[in-house]
């Protein structure tokens, strides 16, 4: 039976472990994103009327 050396194992549990934090990272910002993007599409707006033709 094939066993695999403890680099390759690190290497993979550590691969591993950051896609999982990558993914809750992504659907953090994603739950995060509608309030955001509604705060700043206000924002732009005010700014573009505010600025001098």
């Amino acid at each position: 039976m094939y066993k695999a050396s403890k680099r390759y194992l690190a290497a993979s549990v550590s691969a591993l472990t950051l896609a999982i934090l990558m993914m809750l990272v992504a659907i953090a910002a994603w739950s995060i994103a509608p309030e955001v993007a509604a705060d700043t599409s206000g924002m732009t707006m005010e700014l573009k009327k505010s600025l001098p033709p």
